[in-house]
């Protein structure tokens, strides 16, 4: 999947991300922000229908499933989810991954340290849900897209 980018997007020359392989990457190797989308660009890549879509040109079978689910319950919930959904409105997210990483501290609290391994049983396991391919779905932080050939 590849999502066109240009100077609109505040970059020098046009481009695409390719989103067909993703890599995690250490955190402390993300010096600056080259771009942030916005509107079209940023629902072309969470539209699951057009996952989809995508997905089906190189497999007979797709399959998406949604896990950490949306917290929507409760009236902080509702006035951090109104903060955000105006911030991208008016371009008022930060370029610096430190400013970001210090608002979020305000909003959200302190970090739980993480601890230097993952063990078996150190949190709860919630199984990804299965979501229709047909409708789009804002309801979980993380989508999961499987491919059979």
């Amino acid at each position: 999947m590849e999502v066109e980018l240009g100077p609109e997007e505040g970059l020098p020359k046009k481009c695409v991300v390719n989103l067909d392989t993703i890599v995690t990457i250490r955190k402390d190797l993300l010096i600056e922000r080259i771009v942030l989308l916005r509107g079209e660009k940023i629902d072309r890549i969470d539209s699951t229908p057009e996952l989809c879509e995508l997905m089906k040109k190189g497999f007979q079978e797709v399959k998406l499933y949604g896990g950490f689910p949306v917290d929507r319950t409760g009236t902080k919930s509702e006035i951090i989810s109104l903060i955000k959904r105006l911030a991208v409105k008016f371009h008022l997210i930060p370029g610096s991954l430190k400013t970001r990483a210090y608002l979020k501290r305000i909003f959200m609290g302190k970090l739980v340290p993480s601890p230097p391994e993952v063990y078996e049983g150190m949190a709860p396991y919630e199984p990804p849900a299965e979501i229709p391919p047909d409708k789009i779905c804002k309801d979980f932080k993380i989508i999961y897209a499987v491919g059979k050939k």
